[in-house]
């Protein structure tokens, strides 16, 4: 489970929700990415892998981000939710469940939104506060398997791609693209729940319908790669290339 940072969490429900889950700890992997330079010490805590990308723009760009992640990750199947956010108990249980047979599929879990503030000690009953209509929000939770992250080019560092609007579903639709099949997970069984908190909405980055443009024109026109790749992801990605008569006769 790759979670981000850029110097603006004050709440650590994500960590604390994600270290009390019905599999053994040991079973899953969480790393925590700052896209500036601040390291709190609750991730130090609660996280595996703690990554520091030390960038100085002015504008967050979540995508740098999740690529560290990606580079830093040790799972076959990687989970991009967000960081913010309350998880059920069964929310690793699930998502193993979905992808104990398979891994060629990209699975969306759905999230409550309230503008309530988090309740200390939250643990799921969501009848006391009031709830936005849930909607399929593509950038709250996603799950994808690695090996197509790599295959993929992992998340796109295009420059339209700065600013909270962003996040991992211009990668999953791309999956999409290739054939892989797209599964929403029933919201009674699991969902993540986020409260209000101040700057939780866009922060004025131009949406097509609530998503990044350049992500929607990516899924209407088929694109598979993405428009500026990583330059590590690049590395392995041509590095999982399998390759006998090409490689001898024409490289």
């Amino acid at each position: 489970v790759i979670l981000i940072d850029w110097n603006c969490r004050d709440r650590f429900c994500a960590l604390e929700s994600l270290n009390d889950q019905t599999v053994a700890r040991e079973g899953y992997e969480l790393v925590w990415v700052n896209y500036f330079d601040r390291i709190p010490q609750q991730a130090m805590d609660m996280a595996d892998v703690v990554v520091s990308c030390n960038y100085s723009t002015e504008k967050v760009h979540k995508h740098k981000a999740y690529n560290a992640g990606m580079l830093h990750a040790s799972g076959r199947v990687v989970c991009v939710p967000d960081s913010d956010a309350w998880f059920p108990r069964n929310f690793i249980e699930t998502l193993r469940g979905e992808f104990l047979n398979t891994t060629n599929q990209v699975v969306f879990i759905h999230e409550f939104r309230s503008g309530n503030p988090y309740p200390a000690g939250f643990a799921g009953d969501r009848s006391p506060y009031s709830w936005q209509e849930l909607r399929a929000n593509y950038g709250a939770c996603v799950t994808m398997p690695a090996d197509l992250i790599f295959a993929l080019g992992g998340f796109d560092e295009h420059e339209s791609y700065e600013g909270l609007v962003c996040g991992p579903y211009d990668l999953a639709w791309r999956m999409i693209n290739l054939g892989a099949p797209e599964k929403w997970l029933d919201q009674s069984t699991v969902a993540i729940c986020h409260f209000g908190h101040p700057g939780s909405d866009s922060g004025g980055d131009p949406t097509d319908r609530g998503h990044a443009p350049t992500a929607v024109a990516g899924l209407r026109e088929g694109r598979l790669l993405p428009i500026v790749e990583n330059e590590s992801i690049r590395t392995k990605r041509l590095e999982r290339r399998r390759m006998e008569n090409t490689l001898r006769n024409v490289l």
